[in-house]
């Protein structure tokens, strides 16, 4: 170990021998809220080691804001990061602050963060350095000679690590050896070297043997790149130096927090770079920080300034993620929604506060009209900023929206337009800047917020002069509300826009009407886009004003015209859960709003109430109300016909199956209102958009043995690609414990790539090699127990005209490209994830579909003629094998059929294919060291005709990390779940209705809506999945034994297409006699019934008719279920709800 002492470097800084004291350490990122998973194992290391550990006060949803009160109370703070997404505060107010609070005695504890934060994190934590005399490297460092290429495999380990053994002799270093440290980084590198001066002592440097490479600092780069091939230089850098600063102390790591601060005593990594080393040399990290943060807080100890804390941080979940505190609806539905109801059942990004709700009940939101769409003489209209104030104030307009063509204005014009319009706005009106774009494929689009910028990196995000690569277009300004200007004519298909917050389902040109949207917004409502309806009115005369205020217009429900200010996307376009925004053609809405549209009891299947959802509509118009509609997506789930000016309603709906929420109130002329952004669904397993539309990201919420819940996710659907086959993601808990901290992705999947192809008779694929898929991404099934994701490939696109001239691969976080109709033939293909628990194997069964365009005939020579999927697992594994024995080395092709699988070891858990059809193959390429298997069929010479269709099915399963093989869980459950589809592990005897088939699902069949029979206890190693065919959609059914005490109405509903209802049973506890079906039948199926079941355990039926006839039944409990023996006659009037207590 090489040792350089600097001995007036020591006597300045006063190294002395660090004895064990109570220390107490603020860190400016820490939160005591949790989410699924347990605390960090950092917090308990620091106390250990005899520190006190403590957070900011600040609300679960705020990190990183710290105040001077704060830190005085603590020895040492520690910086995770200067900057960046975890920071509230600007650096420049950090930074005094810190300053101040060193110089009063605190010892200070910097990070940095470029790898996650890029360019500007690292500029920001310069300009604060630099008045000490240091500062980052930007730069890449390798070291070949001190590299460690075999670490231990374990889930996303690195490839490999460097060392170090350049520690400085001192107290602080004292049997501090080696260093070890993670090579490259991402959007800047995960290890920097330091610039520092004479007043700070190094402590640990890299060997002189290292390499440093210059690195891209355009800060429109996504990704880091290095400059060159060779190295800028050879030497040493500093890697953690410190000083004095005042009466206080310094330190700056160039590590990342990562593996360092947050990952310290997971397995992340194997420990390689805090703890364990290389097996010869162990990396010292943990005694090295030990030691440096007693050192940094030794002044405040032993002063007591600052300082005094002495207590240590309480974890909590974070309240988000819900609870399981039963949902007493009766006593709210007695004395009104209480308090407690709203904060109990507001959780998880529910838009709308406690507050908030408090000033909805007192009608502080009025509605505020805005015309979208203007332009002024700068880019191509008439009349300035002031002109169409002065129109649009005389039209009753709160606010215009402006259109200028960006792509033709210069950065001075864009300022001078917005301190216009900035000038023009005021208490009485808002005048909003907004720009129009084309893209370079054609798209026309248009964006606006309060505080539009000038785009920053206009010329990297062009080509030909128009805009490529929208992504980076749209958050190189923050987050604007964006949309397609033109719908119906743009290029790209309306289901595969991204980045958007708002759809114009009216789009007037002129003052005529050229569009109407309003059939494509409600599919991608169906789809859980809540994206906001505008009408969009592209003029270019203030005197047009007038006319467009008869049309249809925009309005944003608002408490003031300082609602307006600043970025509007956040809270009144595109934003979930708190609609505020709608366009009307009359009718006006007031409110549109639910409580426990989120089912959040933490992966809890039995907290009573909570399969219940309220939604409270309210509205008013000049002309009678003629129809009032809530609808989930394609599905009505309310029609009321009030025929008054006035309407309040309260709707108590179930938590049966995930639906986008949408509002339509019809005038008696016709004139109709739209709004949504309530989305509804279970946090067991639930489909989301991120924000930007570009990808969704499906998830769910188990439990373990102990009934602690943890999270999972499904793995990212990226718009315009084909994901199909791409097996289930790993759980939350697996990677909270072996991905490091920070890194930007989503829950890895087995690392299948579906890419259906067929090999025809001359030799040719289909579709051919240089076509991809564009395909649609939507969900149109999702339950607690499955969520099924579709994916319709009738578009494809030739990527070597994309591919890598302008973009690394094809999909939705990448530009839009132009396609065209598939020639030979269309494909849907669905994934059905199931919901598991922990220790619980994952199972995606996949199915699709293809539907020939033209006459095919297939290869008869090639070994896999009909190829579904490869995976790619990038991961080693020595261990392959099929159901009749060991994987062959070389390539493989062997025949599974019915029941047979292919088993290899995979990336957090071993992965299993299951075949579930004659004739399905693999043909695999394995060394010994690595598998790459491809699925799919071979047909010797086939023939399809034109409009003739081939299905298929498969089944993959990911088994709980760190069961072993010798386990063969394959082996049984293959046989459990009679994948052979011969005979299942369980025996149903049915009294009412049949069973159709038991491979993988149980299939029943209802008589006369009704399932009942006898089930078998039996050990299946997870929960049973079951569908049920012929149930009425519109009537609520459940599963219900009779014998069991304390049962909770849980809903099930068929698949909105035709299809069955998904359910799942555990048959170590869900055994004996069962009732499948509708609790509630009567010989009007046209009535709708919804059962409610309230806290005393009794029930109420909602008997909702929708028709413009009154309707008069009998309502009777079916047999078996929960209300057998009861009926009742009912009259239920035209579009009205009839409610009655019925046990």
């Amino acid at each position: 170990m090489k040792r350089h002492i600097c001995l007036s470097l020591l006597s300045l800084v006063m190294l002395a021998g660090i004895a064990r004291a109570d220390i107490s350490i603020l860190e400016k990122d820490g939160r005591a809220f949790t989410g699924p998973n347990p605390p960090p194992p950092y917090a308990k290391l620091l106390r250990d080691n005899g520190f006190h550990l403590g957070f900011p006060p600040v609300e679960m949803r705020q990190v990183g804001h710290l105040t001077l009160d704060q830190m005085k109370q603590f020895n040492v703070v520690v910086i995770p990061t200067l900057t960046g997404w975890t920071t509230q505060q600007k650096p420049e107010e950090l930074g005094q602050l810190l300053d101040t609070y060193m110089k009063m005695g605190g010892g200070v504890m910097v990070f940095q963060l470029s790898f996650l934060e890029g360019i500007p994190h690292w500029e920001e934590t310069n300009n604060w350095l630099k008045q000490y005399g240091a500062s980052l490297r930007w730069e890449d460092m390798s070291d070949d000679e001190h590299e460690y290429k075999n670490p231990p495999a374990v889930p996303w380990q690195s490839r490999s690590f460097y060392w170090t053994d350049n520690v400085t002799s001192s107290p602080l270093t004292r049997d501090i050896k080696s260093l070890f440290y993670v090579p490259g980084g991402f959007r800047g590198p995960y290890m920097t070297g330091l610039d520092v001066n004479k007043t700070w002592q190094v402590l640990v440097s890299t060997e002189p043997t290292t390499k440093r490479y210059r690195i891209s600092d355009n800060k429109a780069d996504f990704v880091y790149k290095r400059l060159d091939q060779e190295p800028a230089s050879v030497g040493a850098v500093p890697l953690l130096a410190v000083r004095k600063v005042g009466k206080g102390r310094l330190a700056v790591f160039g590590g990342s927090p990562a593996a360092y601060w947050f990952d310290l005593k997971k397995p992340v990594y194997a420990g390689v770079v805090n703890e364990r080393g290389d097996g010869q040399r162990t990396s010292d990290w943990i005694p090295l920080l030990v030691n440096v943060l007693r050192w940094l807080g030794e002044p405040g100890a032993k002063s007591g300034k600052p300082g005094g804390y002495a207590g240590d941080v309480k974890f909590q979940l974070q309240p988000d993620w819900g609870n399981r505190t039963p949902i007493d609806w009766e006593k709210a539905d007695k004395d009104g929604v209480s308090p407690e109801l709203v904060q109990q059942t507001l959780t998880w990004h529910s838009g709308v506060t406690p507050d908030d709700w408090k000033d909805w009940d007192a009608g502080k939101y009025k509605p505020f009209k805005i015309l979208i769409g203007a332009k002024t003489q700068l880019s191509g209209g008439k009349g300035t900023v002031a002109d169409w104030k002065s129109a649009a104030l005389a039209a009753g307009y709160s606010a215009v929206v402006f259109r200028e063509d960006i792509l033709k204005l210069s950065e001075e014009q864009w300022k001078k337009f917005s301190d216009e319009c900035a000038a023009a706005s005021d208490d009485s009106f808002r005048a909003v800047p907004g720009q129009e774009f084309e893209d370079w494929i054609g798209n026309r689009f248009m964006r606006f917020t309060g505080d539009l910028k000038y785009p920053p990196h206009l010329k990297e995000r062009l080509t030909d002069g128009k805009v490529r690569d929208q992504l980076s277009w749209f958050f190189d300004v923050g987050w604007p509300v964006n949309f397609p200007l033109s719908p119906k004519t743009n290029p790209t298909e309306y289901w595969n826009y991204r980045v958007y917050d708002a759809w114009p389902i009216y789009v007037f040109q002129g003052g005529k009407q050229t569009e109407d949207n309003r059939a494509e917004w409600q599919q991608l409502v169906d789809n859980y886009e809540y994206s906001t309806p505008i009408a969009l009115h592209m003029l270019g005369d203030p005197s047009q004003v007038a006319s467009a205020a008869s049309q249809a217009n925009t309005f944003v429900l608002a408490k003031s015209l300082l609602d307006f200010k600043g970025a509007w996307a956040g809270g009144l376009f595109g934003n979930h859960n708190n609609p505020r925004t709608f366009t009307t053609t009359g009718p006006l809405i007031d409110r549109f709003h639910a409580l426990n549209m989120y089912r959040t009891t933490l992966g809890s299947r039995g907290v009573p109430g909570s399969y219940r959802y309220k939604v409270f509509i309210k509205a008013h118009s000049e002309k009678p109300i003629a129809r009032v509609e809530l609808w989930g997506g394609d599905e009505p789930l309310r029609i009321y016909r009030p025929n008054t000016t006035e309407f309040e309603v309260t709707v108590d709906e179930l938590h049966d199956r995930q639906r986008g929420l949408w509002l339509k109130v019809v005038d008696s002329d016709g004139n109709e209102a739209r709004a949504t952004g309530i989305m509804v669904h279970d946090k067991m397993l639930w489909f989301v958009w991120c924000g930007d539309h570009c990808n969704a990201l499906p998830a769910g919420l188990g439990t373990d043995e102990n009934g602690n819940v943890f999270y999972y996710g499904v793995g990212t659907r990226v718009k315009s690609s084909f994901q199909g086959i791409d097996g289930p993601a790993v759980s939350g808990w697996d990677m909270w414990n072996y991905v490091p901290w920070g890194t930007d992705t989503s829950a890895p999947a087995v690392g299948t790539q579906g890419q259906l192809r067929l090999i025809t008779a001359d030799g040719k694929q289909l579709p051919d090699a240089g076509e991809w898929y564009t395909s649609r991404v939507n969900m149109p099934y999702g339950t607690r127990d499955i969520m099924v994701e579709r994916l319709t490939a009738t578009r494809g696109v030739n990527w070597k005209g994309y591919v890598p001239k302008h973009q690394p691969t094809i999909n939705g976080w990448y530009p839009y490209t132009k396609n065209h109709d598939l020639e030979a033939f269309t494909l849907v293909h669905e994934d059905g994830d199931l919901h598991r628990s922990a220790g619980e194997p994952a199972f995606q069964w996949n199915a699709g579909t293809i539907t020939f365009k033209r006459d095919v005939t297939l290869s008869s020579k090639d070994s896999l003629n009909v190829l579904l999927s490869n995976f790619n697992t990038n991961v080693p594994t020595d261990i392959a094998y099929t159901s009749s024995g060991e994987l062959p080395k070389g390539y493989p092709v062997i025949p599974l059929g019915k029941g047979g699988y292919l088993t290899w070891g995979g990336q957090m858990g071993s992965v299993t294919v299951f075949g579930l059809d004659d004739g399905f193959t693999v043909r695999a390429a394995y060394d010994g060291k690595k598998v790459v298997p491809y699925f799919g069929f071979n047909f010797p010479g086939r023939q399809f005709k034109a409009g003739e269709r081939f299905s298929y099915q498969l089944l993959i399963m990911r088994w709980p990390t760190g069961m072993p093989f010798s386990a063969r869980l394959d082996s049984r459950v293959a046989a459990a779940l009679n994948l052979a589809d011969k005979q299942p592990a369980y025996t149903v005897a049915p009294t009412v209705g049949k069973v159709l088939g038991s491979q993988f699902h149980l299939d029943l069949e209802t008589q006369g809506g009704v399932f009942a029979g006898t089930i078998s206890r039996t050990f299946l190693g997870t929960r049973l999945p079951v569908r049920v065919h012929g149930l009425n959609p519109r009537w609520t059914a459940t599963v219900w034994r009779k014998d069991a005490a304390n049962q909770i109405l849980i809903p099930i509903v068929p698949r909105p297409d035709d299809g069955p209802a998904h359910l799942s049973l555990d048959l170590e506890k869900e055994y004996g006699e069962l009732f499948v079906g509708s609790v509630v039948t009567c010989d009007t199926p046209a009535l709708w019934l919804r059962v409610l079941q309230r806290s005393d355990g009794g029930f109420d039926v909602v008997a909702h008719n929708p028709g413009e006839k009154p309707v008069t039944t009998v309502l009777t409990g079916a047999k078996g279920g929960p209300l057998e023996g009861w009926s009742m006659k009912v009259e239920v009037a035209a579009g009205q709800d009839q409610r009655v207590n019925a046990k």
